[in-house]
């Protein structure tokens, strides 16, 4: 008799073990498939991110040939060397993998931490402010934060450098 024990015991062992390598494996199979859509995520935001430095980098050449036009030399080179500093970001962004980009930054916050803090607090000042400025296509609604006249206090406290988002 002790030796169907042994046998269902045996048996039972045995299934156990099948069942956690079916485990195993598709745990395994589900960690590489999280694994390849965050990559393919990250990979579609950072090319999201370098068409809209791009963007900027555009915005910045129509102002510096605007500022051309108006006999602004100065004022205009300023403009084209940021436009060309953002083409130069948004080429980066595009050709360099998230990892090497998350090193340099590193590095460069190691090296100059007082120029990483201020472009830090500079990206989300602007991002900030672009995330809460309200949709173009979305009127304004009176109240909830809407300014009717004036400047937004926000704006006022920045010489109105905000003003017409609110």
């Amino acid at each position: 008799m002790a030796e169907p024990d042994g046998d269902a015991a045996e048996i039972g062992r045995r299934a156990a073990e099948a069942a956690l390598g079916t485990a195993r494996h598709g745990a395994r199979r589900l960690g590489e498939e999280m694994r390849q859509a965050t990559a393919s995520l990250v990979a579609e935001q950072k090319t999201r991110l370098a068409e809209t430095v791009h963007g900027f980098a555009l915005a910045f050449r129509r102002t510096a040939d605007a500022l051309q036009r108006e006999q602004s030399p100065i004022a205009s080179r300023c403009a084209d060397q940021a436009a060309a500093q953002l083409d130069r970001v948004a080429a980066v962004l595009r050709e360099r993998r998230l990892a090497d980009l998350l090193v340099e930054a590193e590095a460069l916050a190691r090296r100059q931490p007082a120029l990483f803090i201020a472009g830090t607090v500079a990206a989300g000042f602007v991002a900030g402010r672009l995330l809460a400025a309200p949709a173009p296509s979305t009127p304004p609604r009176v109240g909830a934060g809407v300014w009717q006249e004036g400047l937004h206090p926000a704006d006022e406290a920045l010489g109105g450098a905000g003003a017409g988002r609110w």
